[in-house]
């Protein structure tokens, strides 16, 4: 058994309720704590200097260089989902502790130093989802009341808050290995994916107001049905999806309808358009094309109100040269792809260059117990972001 699986394993006993579940490491909860300090106790036994800050981040420093001018960081988060899958999120933390071990192994002597983050908090939670890295990036608005009473009810004030920013002055470079969370790899037939960047989301409020009436005696030509409305709307968006770039997505979530009763017409229906895309410009045209067909039901019988809007990240260009340089080096089949999921990444790109390196997930499942990755996927991906933090400390 490889050491990764050792580290999957360890984090999997520790976490796993009972035999058939999933991980439940989610945001605030005592087997995060536990998970956090067994994780500072591995980067400890790896010969790194270990702390868990202040909002639950738990960092590990590996002192490879002679006078620690820079530093690389690795990093992906240690929370889940509830009742999640084992390799979203640890799968790049062990990942970056495998590399740590072997460099002691062999005697690596590099020109910086690793820096190890299992940030907290990533997944979607009430204090908004990548949250530890927002807090490491100084991106956490502590002066927004609402948000601080949130904050509260987790025991974080705005002292634990902005005390868990860090300078990123001696940062040179974040990689973070992933599982991909889409079957895309896997149907291709490629073992790495080289991540060009993190989509975009943009996510609109959807409001349809109709005519309440009695559905016995109000005849078709007649009815004004919001849930009608509604299908129309769901299946020309999701058409309309189909007919953009590949990468483009749009979901359609989060019904509710009003009065939803027997022997009575819809007269309001709600839900949630979300759109993903690496350029803007591409959600942009999607949804003022949405706009215009909400506009042929009637002025005021429809409004699209935003609700987030995200910009794409991308990734450095001389990384993911470097990663595919890497992968036609060792003969290892891999594409260029952008990555549909949000992670720390998003964040950590405000404040240095990054890089993201995706293994296959088996059947495109993630957060799930069903969750997969062999372990030659695992090592492969490993193996490049190994030989990737060599390139990048002036070891080759």
């Amino acid at each position: 058994m490889s050491e990764v699986e050792n580290y999957l394993k360890r984090f999997t006993k520790l976490n796993a309720l009972k035999p058939g579940t999933g991980m439940n490491r989610v945001f605030g909860s005592g087997a995060y704590s536990e998970a956090a300090e067994d994780m500072r106790q591995l980067f400890e036994s790896l010969s790194m200097e270990s702390y868990v800050d202040s909002v639950g981040n738990v960092h590990g420093i590996y002192r490879g260089g002679k006078k620690h001018e820079r530093e690389i960081l690795i990093g992906s988060h240690l929370d889940t989902v509830k009742d999640g899958g084992i390799y979203d999120g640890l799968l790049g933390i062990v990942a970056g502790a495998e590399c740590v071990r072997r460099l002691t192994e062999e005697k690596q002597e590099l020109s910086c130093d690793i820096h190890l983050i299992a940030t907290n908090g990533e997944e979607g939670n009430e204090l908004g989802g990548t949250f530890g890295s927002r807090c490491l990036v100084g991106a956490v608005d502590t002066a927004d009341p609402v948000f601080m009473q949130k904050a509260a009810g987790y025991r974080l004030d705005r002292e634990k808050i902005e005390s868990a920013g860090y300078s990123f002055d001696r940062a040179a470079y974040y990689l973070e290995l992933h599982i991909e969370q889409g079957p895309f790899l896997e149907m291709e037939k490629k073992k790495i994916g080289i991540v060009t960047g993190i989509v975009g989301l943009q996510r609109y409020h959807i409001h349809i107001k109709g005519m309440s009436n009695h559905s016995g005696t109000t005849m078709m030509q007649y009815r004004k049905d919001a849930l009608v409305m509604a299908a129309e709307l769901i299946t020309y968006a999701d058409k309309l999806a189909r007919s953009y770039p590949e990468h483009f997505v749009a979901t359609m979530q989060r019904f509710t309808v009003s009065p939803n009763s027997l022997a009575v017409i819809n007269g309001e229906a709600d839900m949630v358009l979300e759109c993903r895309c690496s350029r803007e410009e591409v959600m942009e045209d999607y949804c003022r094309e949405i706009e215009a067909f909400c506009s042929r039901f009637g002025e005021g019988t429809v409004t699209m109100e935003p609700m987030v809007k995200k910009a794409p990240v991308l990734t450095d260009p001389a990384l993911i040269r470097l990663g595919c340089q890497i992968c036609k080096e060792k003969e290892i089949p891999f594409t260029e792809m952008p990555s549909g999921a949000t992670h720390d990444g998003n964040m950590i790109a405000t404040r240095v260059p990054i890089g993201m390196i995706f293994v296959p997930s088996h059947n495109g499942v993630s957060h799930s117990p069903e969750e997969y990755t062999s372990s030659e996927d695992c090592e492969t991906g490993v193996e490049v972001l190994y030989q990737m933090l060599l390139a990048l400390s002036g070891k080759q």
